[in-house]
């Protein structure tokens, strides 16, 4: 008899300590379960050799996510990540900012900032951090933050910045007709990391020498494909904590804050 056991846990990896449905789909035999541990046990599955269910799962104040199951003979475990909905926090646990962060923004300018744009700066930072340009980090690049959005931040950068990038071979050239130049500067070219969610674009503009940089990260619809999550429209600028769940959950970056549900 086939056990299959099915652990629910968040991006972190913790189990779900919120009562889930899970739902588990053949052909026309559905079988519905209660999960209020984490952790559930299923025996008793029909199969022949290797049947394929479509198991979904909902929990309060997480995504719904859905994906396929194969259950065989043979005893088998599986881990499903939730992520958690931005409308659902109710409040985020911040950090000091990292001292190597100090020189960009300024704990006063940090401290100021609202939930938001606070996030997005944590994640941007920390992504910026993670990626290697010819043996730095794309962060020791940024000379100062002149603006924070809670989906992007304008920087001061040098033009070895853009050469890097340009040469890098973890970068592409893409459109930055999204992004419009700060006044008096020019568009000077638009890059962006490979990841498959949650890439890091750079988009430079340059007068007589001088160099900003508009850097975000692309969502495009990262939670929907890295966590197979169903339903989830997202209008406006991208949302901080979708983006924080995409670095922790998918790239295994932590842009260091907690979001409390």
């Amino acid at each position: 008899m086939s056990l299959l056991t099915i652990k629910l846990v968040d991006v972190y990896g913790n189990p779900l300590t919120r009562r889930a449905k899970v739902a588990l789909r053949k052909d026309n035999d559905i079988y519905r379960f209660d999960i209020t541990e984490g952790q559930i046990d299923i025996s008793g599955l029909s199969h022949d050799l290797a049947e394929i269910y479509s198991l979904q799962v909902r929990a309060r104040s997480y995504h719904t996510v859905a994906q396929f199951v194969v259950v065989s003979s043979k005893t088998q475990q599986i881990s499903v990540v939730l992520p958690v909905k931005d409308s659902a926090v109710k409040s985020v646990t911040f950090p000091d900012l990292p001292t190597e962060f100090n020189r960009l923004s300024g704990i006063d300018c940090y401290q100021n900032l609202s939930d938001l744009p606070k996030a997005g700066l944590l994640n941007i930072l920390t992504k910026c951090k993670a990626t290697q340009l010819d043996g730095c980090n794309v962060s020791d690049l940024i000379l100062g933050i002149r603006d924070v959005k809670q989906d992007r931040i304008l920087a001061a950068v040098g033009v070895s910045l853009l050469w890097l990038v340009e040469a890098s071979k973890d970068f592409h050239k893409v459109s930055g007709s999204l992004h419009d130049a700060p006044f008096g500067f020019m568009p000077a070219g638009s890059f962006k990391t490979s990841d498959s969610y949650g890439n890091l674009q750079i988009t430079f503009f340059q007068r007589c020498g001088e160099f900003l940089a508009d850097i975000d990260i692309d969502d495009a619809n990262g939670l929907r494909h890295a966590f197979q999550v169903i339903r989830n429209t997202v209008k406006g600028p991208t949302h901080p904590y979708n983006i924080h769940q995409i670095l922790v959950g998918y790239q295994g970056i932590n842009p260091g804050y907690i979001l409390n549900v």
